[in-house]
């Protein structure tokens, strides 16, 4: 199989061949620098040494699958700064376990979370993966905030290690930190929902107005499907900016579960007021009547319909929740 590499914004992921992992055995960097590459001199690390053999026995028995390991290298500079990989193939029930390792001065640059980010998509999009699991040392904080950025959920722990699993099939929700992310899911999402979105400017000033906000996704099988964009009004008041759902994905309880999500952040911050402005109840579109009726249930009360927001032509029902 030929594997082509990754690329991010500001990293390559290249993969591991059976002649690079012979020569780092030996500790000689020839076969790396081949590539064009230079070699960070704190790497591999001694966790990479430890699996360079049995990375030789499985590509000397079989195809290069990507199930093996990936260089990490920045491309600013073509140094390997790192790896990242997985501990052999899919079980039978499509589950695979990562790990990855950025030597120690390439850290708290983030580096760490983008060859995840990347790697983790490369296996998501594989058909016969379904489970991703990883663990972390209980201490290792950092690791454990890229694993949850990831959409990863903490399943146990020991007295040394958290484990922590993403199932494709499930809904997995992630706060989005890149904007241009942010407007790319709010564009397409509501271009999919004209009864709700149907003009244009504003569809426009939504995807424009998501990059000031914190924004929050729903993902099923790698795809986003849903999302919530909360805006601060003030120390004491967030407000809904947007919120939408993909028509197959009503009903489903993805909208509370969003909300349940943005609400959990917010009153950690100790704000105490979510609002939400929406169609008033004075016109008469049943869709909005729906919307409504879901923001009574998951506790919104109407506080007033105002003309003079929107127009006469659509009325503004503002809506409040206490979040204390």
């Amino acid at each position: 199989m030929k594997l082509k590499n990754i690329d991010t914004k500001r990293l390559t992921l290249i993969p591991i061949t059976l002649q690079v992992s012979e020569t780092l055995i030996n500790g000689e960097n020839a076969e790396v620098e081949k590539l064009g590459l230079k070699v960070n001199k704190a790497w591999p690390t001694d966790d990479t040494r430890d699996i360079l053999p049995i990375i030789v026995k499985v590509l000397k028995e079989n195809e290069p699958s990507g199930f093996e390991t990936w260089m990490i290298v920045k491309k600013d500079n073509s140094e390997v700064i790192g790896d990242i990989g997985f501990h052999g193939g899919p079980d039978e029930a499509g589950e695979v376990e990562i790990g990855y390792g950025i030597v120690e001065e390439e850290r708290k640059n983030g580096f760490g979370f983008e060859a995840a980010r990347a790697i983790f998509n490369w296996a998501i999009e594989r058909e016969n993966v379904n489970v991703i699991k990883a663990d972390c040392l209980i201490n290792n904080i950092p690791s454990a905030k890229i694993l949850k950025r990831l959409g990863m959920k903490e399943t146990n722990r020991d007295d040394e290690l958290i484990y922590w699993k993403y199932d494709k099939m499930a809904v997995n929700i992630l706060k989005i930190l890149v904007n241009e992310e942010k407007a790319k899911i709010t564009d397409n999402i509501l271009r999919n929902l004209p009864e709700w979105f149907g003009i244009e400017e504003a569809i426009v000033e939504y995807v424009e107005g998501v990059k000031n906000t914190d924004f929050y996704a729903a993902y099923v099988s790698n795809k986003p499907v849903g999302f919530i964009s909360i805006k601060t009004n003030n120390i004491y008041t967030s407000e809904i900016y947007v919120v939408g759902i993909l028509r197959e994905y009503h009903g489903n309880g993805l909208g509370r579960e969003l909300l349940n999500t943005s609400e959990k952040i917010l009153i950690e911050s100790e704000v105490k007021f979510l609002m939400v402005k929406t169609l008033g109840e004075s016109h008469p579109d049943k869709n909005y009547k729906e919307t409504r009726k879901f923001y009574k249930k998951v506790g919104f009360y109407p506080l007033e319909e105002i003309e003079e927001i929107w127009g006469k032509a659509n009325p503004c029902l503002i809506m409040v929740k206490n979040l204390v």
